[in-house]
């Protein structure tokens, strides 16, 4: 059989309230961040969980240490599921009209496209070496770098990222599952 992963947003995050790109600066929950998680958390409460892992960014750890915490469970810190790095865009207003992939990419700043791709399709695969059977597994990280995996999971080419990314939206501390 398959694992199911539930790939979690972070809570909401300082970046989100004061509608700032975040990106990999090391942003914290809000209040209401924290109740996010919280009520993530009890959502959780009857799944099977065999592993958290999470983001090393403070938002997506804390968020997954609150989950972690009603199912007595440590969390694993995957660096490679960081928040796209957006280069001088981190910190900048975030823009209704343009995503900040898009921005970063337009601009050349942070990573490419093909950085991207690289990074997703290695989480990917350390996912599928999960020595799990019939379990879920808890992917705590961010909104779009999360839309990265899912356009490598469904195939697309990186010159698709941008297209699938500006369709995608997670909510914070809300999840999708996907079964590997």
């Amino acid at each position: 059989m398959k694992n199911t992963f539930l790939f979690i947003r972070h809570g909401e995050s300082l970046a989100n309230a004061k509608r700032f790109v975040g990106a990999q600066n090391d942003v914290p929950l809000t209040e209401k961040g924290r109740q996010q998680a919280e009520h993530a958390a009890l959502d959780l409460q009857n799944e099977d969980i065999a592993q958290i892992i999470s983001s090393n960014l403070i938002r997506a750890k804390d968020t997954a240490n609150i989950i972690a915490a009603t199912h007595n469970i440590e969390i694993e810190i995957w660096p490679g599921l960081n928040e796209v790095n957006a280069g001088k865009i981190a910190g900048t207003h975030n823009s209704i009209k343009h995503s900040f992939l898009e921005r970063s990419i337009a601009q050349q700043e942070g990573e490419s496209l093909g950085d991207l791709a690289v990074r997703a399709n290695n989480i990917v695969a350390k996912l599928e070496e999960l020595p799990y059977t019939d379990k879920t597994v808890v992917i705590v990280g961010h909104n779009t770098f999360t839309s990265i995996i899912f356009a490598t999971l469904k195939g697309l080419p990186k010159e698709k990222f941008l297209i699938h990314r500006n369709e995608w939206h997670m909510d914070n501390a809300k999840g999708l599952r996907i079964k590997l």
